[in-house]
């Protein structure tokens, strides 16, 4: 993940933004730390998720918070270089939460004009307070987007958030050219999510999972 900031030249002090919104995965890390201190590791089933690599051991001097950022952060790094985002694009992030938070932040420092939309205000409110540079799209970006942007849509369009009409309108949203990221999985419960493969051919759009 240092690399990538290398690669990116991205400032390493955007991590701070992301402790608060991070307060739930910090409990999750302390939890881990109680039950890594309390028990035997060798006679608990957490074992094998040690020495798989899914539950990690903090080093002296890093904080929960730290800690408990690492993991979702580097899943939105991973997202950020399949998207490729360039100076002066225009990237939509489709929920509000600490994830979507992230992907804005990441494609602000890369240099794009970043919108961000969410049925929930409060959260909305939240992310530009955070970035007062996010814009924001209370109402439904399909409709609003392409009067922001000249009717030309968004050169990059994250989804970060497990719902499958979201996730099929991000390809009537994406500009030709366009990068698609669906971060997140649906939900099996819910149904398949229909994909316009018309929109793709003919726009020439980029799909990927993260």
């Amino acid at each position: 993940m240092v690399d990538l900031f290398r690669r990116k030249k991205l400032p390493p002090d955007f991590f701070v933004t992301f402790f608060i919104a991070s307060d739930c995965f910090a409990r999750l890390t302390r939890v881990y730390k109680i039950v890594y201190n309390d028990y035997d590791l060798q006679q608990h089933k957490a074992l094998q998720a040690v020495k798989s690599g899914n539950v990690c051991i903090l080093e002296d001097g890093v904080t929960f918070d730290d800690g408990a950022v690492n993991e979702p952060l580097s899943c939105v790094c991973n997202g950020f270089e399949r998207a490729d985002i360039r100076p002066g694009d225009r990237v939509l992030v489709i929920g509000a939460g600490p994830i979507g938070i992230m992907h804005c932040a990441l494609a602000l420092m890369a240099g794009a004009v970043v919108y961000l939309n969410d049925v929930c205000t409060e959260r909305l409110e939240e992310a530009k307070r955070i970035y007062p540079a996010i814009n924001i799209i209370k109402g439904d970006p399909e409709k609003e987007l392409p009067e922001l942007t000249g009717g030309r849509g968004a050169d990059a369009v994250i989804t970060a958030c497990p719902v499958p009409s979201v996730q099929s309108a991000a390809l009537r949203i994406a500009a030709p050219e366009g990068r698609v990221i669906f971060f997140g999985g649906v939900p099996a419960a819910k149904e398949p999510v229909g994909i316009d493969t018309n929109l793709v051919h003919y726009k020439q759009l980029t799909l990927s999972g993260t």
